[in-house]
């Protein structure tokens, strides 16, 4: 990653949540906001309070997986237990 978006990734990640983008992520190409999404997402996977509501959600039937429960959060930590 750039330094250029790790700069744009460190400004989406400490600012308020009202804030609008900063324009420079308008004229970025799809791409390079696919990466910067990815990004964000895998580190919301980490937040122990995002794990909680899947795991919650999956346990009440919420969330709809694939077969074995292939997929899912539970599922993926399991796995990742095994290793």
């Amino acid at each position: 990653m750039g330094t250029a978006l790790k700069s744009l990734l460190h400004t989406l990640t400490h600012t308020s949540t009202r804030a609008p983008l900063p324009l420079e992520y308008y004229s970025l190409p799809p791409e390079t906001k696919a990466e910067l999404l990815s990004t964000l997402c895998d580190d919301l996977l980490d937040v122990p309070t995002v794990i909680a509501e899947f795991e919650r959600r999956e346990i009440r039937g919420e969330m709809v997986t694939g077969e074995g429960g292939a997929g899912s959060m539970i599922h993926m930590r399991v796995k990742a237990a095994e290793v």
